[in-house]
């Protein structure tokens, strides 16, 4: 049995960052393992999870090619993801907050106009 790997060697096989990789688990685009049964447990993902991942991608894992061919980064697909390679949740997240503050300030100004 191979052993397990940890989100950050997946985002460096993927060339994205730790939480992207936490995210697409939590979203269900990669199979993953909690250590624990919390909500803070380590996630861990076999090769073979992440594997299928790339071939749904249809891209090339970065262990196939040469460092120097001067291949691209991963490529994510557009329909699951947001700007610069977000999470669909991760992109939600950003505009419900941006809409909350810009609710903040239009009830300032309003507060600020009726005085």
């Amino acid at each position: 049995m191979r052993p397990l790997l940890t989100a950050e060697d997946v985002a460096e096989i993927l060339r994205v960052t730790p939480e992207v990789v936490r995210d697409y688990a939590q979203d269900g685009l990669i199979r993953h393992r909690k250590l624990r049964d919390s909500k803070r447990s380590p996630l861990r993902f076999r090769e073979e999870d992440v594997e299928e991942y790339l071939a749904r991608q249809e891209v090339r894992p970065v262990w196939d090619r040469p460092a120097d061919d001067g291949a691209p980064a991963v490529s994510v697909p557009a329909r699951s993801h947001g700007p610069m390679g977000q999470s669909a949740r991760s992109a939600a997240r950003r505009r419900s907050a941006r809409a909350a503050q810009a609710k903040e300030m239009a009830a300032s100004t309003t507060t600020a106009d009726g005085q």
